[in-house]
């Protein structure tokens, strides 16, 4: 083969070259005998034993494993402990220490030392025996306690915060105008009916009130405000427009305010709002909030806004009340069959 020829092979494979270089040692292995085979296995094949050694190995990097694994797991348990413990302290240096807290069961309104008046709405509205959310919150708000609870709906929540802020308006200065409780709800739907009942309770009182949501003349309310209601029932937006608009209407001389599911009022964007209306209320009030869930957002409105606050939640298994009546409308009926619940 001439030089020219070697220099062309030099970019690739020359497939019959390396068939001959193969060849030889084809031929070799083909003519050894048995024995030399046998032998070369033997060489090849592990002991039996490197095999348990191998084995014991891999079972001690998998016990290894195991207590590494373990470790882990008791690690992150004693942090959660660590956490609840530390939660659990947090909670104990910020709220009234419960062991202080009387938590009488009231069988009747009647030995609530409640006034007459205020007896005799209740009785009108067919209120008979206190429920357990009225009975633990009405002797403790008219002490003038804040307090923060939850409980279940239709559980009687609105009368628990309404009849003590009724009783102690009762003794309130009349020389002076001025609206001493704010009540503050999610929607105008919830709001009108915490109005509503307020009013009713109140029948043989002279305490005054004002509604302020969307969906009412505006006017209208700036003339009541301008007033002074005794109590203003509102929702974070509508009640902010009347602080920074309605000239004469403010919030200096509030002495109660109530947060009525401020879970939702949160969730509906209402923080600042809040925040503000928090801002503007002295901060000798007294603070009473209920909600049905405690998010970090409502655990840090609770610290906004009150003071050693004592805590009253009953019935917290998420149930409704057993007399609560639920109801739900059909819609597409025809398109019903194949959908599943």
């Amino acid at each position: 083969m001439d030089g020219g020829g070697a220099k062309g092979l030099r970019g690739g494979w020359d497939f019959t070259t390396a068939k001959g270089m193969l060849k030889p040692k084809q031929v070799q292995y083909e003519e050894e005998d048995d024995d030399t085979l046998e032998a070369k296995d033997t060489e090849q094949a592990p002991s039996e034993s490197e095999e348990e050694s191998s084995e014991e190995e891999e079972e001690s990097s998998e016990e290894d494993d195991d207590d590494e694994s373990g470790d882990e797991i008791e690690m992150g348990s004693d942090e959660e402990e660590k956490e609840d413990e530390a939660e659990i302290q947090r909670k104990k240096e910020y709220f009234a220490d419960e062991s202080e807290v009387d938590r009488q069961e009231h069988v009747s309104f009647t030995s609530m030392n409640l006034s007459r008046p205020i007896l005799k709405g209740i009785s009108n509205l067919g209120f008979i025996k206190p429920t357990k959310i009225q009975s633990q919150t009405i002797p403790l708000a008219l002490m003038g306690k804040d307090i923060c609870g939850g409980a279940e709906t239709g559980s009687g929540k609105t009368a628990a915060f309404i009849i003590p802020i009724l009783e102690r308006l009762l003794y309130r200065p009349r020389q002076t105008p001025s609206t001493r409780v704010l009540i503050l709800c999610p929607t105008r739907e919830l709001a009108a009916q915490v109005h509503d009942a307020a009013v009713k309770l109140a029948a043989y009182t002279d305490i005054s009130f004002c509604l302020c949501v969307g969906g009412l003349s505006l006017k209208t309310q700036e003339q009541e405000l301008k007033l002074k209601p005794d109590v203003v029932v509102a929702t974070p937006g509508r009640l902010i427009d009347h602080v920074r608009n309605t000239s004469g209407f403010h919030l200096d001389a509030c002495e109660i305010l109530v947060m009525d599911e401020a879970d939702r009022m949160l969730e509906d964007g209402f923080a600042d709002e809040l925040g503000e209306i928090i801002k503007s209320c002295p901060k000798s009030r007294q603070t009473m909030l209920f909600s049905a869930t405690m998010t970090d957002n409502v655990d840090q409105l609770i610290r906004m806004s009150l003071h050693n606050p004592i805590r009253l939640f009953v019935n917290s298994s998420n149930q409704a009340a057993s007399r609560l009546v639920q109801e739900f409308i059909r819609i597409r009926q025809a398109r019903e069959a194949d959908r599943s619940a």
